[in-house]
């Protein structure tokens, strides 16, 4: 069955969701409202949830889930809670497609939740790292639930306070691999910090890749790596 690939704005967000069918899409689509708005609800009554830089110290019990997954993800990882958003919705959005689906991606601005049962490639953008080719991973269903985050400090918009071309995180928590790529990218300011990526992430993902400049390093599980064109790797990440 071919694969449908559709492109969905709301707010200030772009989501790029991959499914075999168009009823997974829309519920994709809902689901990804139904997150935000909870978030969006919450941050009205609890405002430092936006803005802190560091975990918070506790939050109510009756938070709504996705709230939850992001407070223990920024506490594990120890930076802001925000910085798990984008995985946390793509994690809620998948797995509401895998309700009916048996392929489902969802991008949210680089930050990818996947349920797939075939396999599938990830590009990893370096910016000028690698020149012309850029690493890839290629995964199968056996790697799957998995979350795809990256952060960077050089390129995009997020706030960084390290100079990591790109960190990438594997969990199959989003909000977990999402704050865990912005502590990389804090924490990597020169190329001998690459040495400390399995400190940083203190086996708490499932693997992470660090670049900095032309050297990259590898620490847990890392699916089959591939190599993938500069400009394919910048225009589309996922490709089957």
């Amino acid at each position: 069955m071919e694969k449908i690939r559709s492109v969905f704005s709301y707010k200030d967000s772009k989501f790029l969701v991959y499914a075999d069918s168009d009823k997974s899409v829309k519920q994709a689509e809902c689901e990804i409202i139904k997150q935000r708005t909870a978030i969006e609800k919450f941050i009205v009554h609890c405002p430092e949830f936006l803005s802190s830089l560091k975990p918070l110290a506790q939050i109510p019990e009756n938070s709504p889930q996705v709230v939850k997954e992001m407070h223990e993800a920024s506490v594990l990882s120890g930076v802001g809670p925000m910085a798990g958003v984008a995985g946390a919705i793509a994690e809620k959005a998948c797995r509401k497609m895998s309700k009916s689906s048996g392929f489902c991606i969802v991008n949210n601005g680089g930050d990818i939740y996947a349920v797939a049962d075939k396999p599938f490639t990830v590009s990893l953008y370096c910016g000028s790292s690698f020149g012309k080719k850029h690493p890839s991973f290629v995964f199968v269903p056996e790697d799957t639930p998995v979350a795809v985050c990256s952060s960077s400090s050089l390129m995009g918009h997020s706030l960084s306070f390290g100079k990591c071309s790109l960190a990438t995180v594997l969990s199959n928590k989003g909000a977990v691999a999402d704050c865990f790529a912005t502590r990389i990218c804090n924490s990597v300011r020169k190329i001998a910090d690459l040495d400390k990526l399995s400190s940083i992430v203190n086996g708490q993902v499932s693997g992470a890749v660090a670049v900095k400049g032309k050297k990259i390093a590898f620490c847990g599980k890392i699916p089959q790596i591939s190599f993938t064109d500069c400009k394919k790797a910048a225009e589309n990440v996922v490709h089957f």
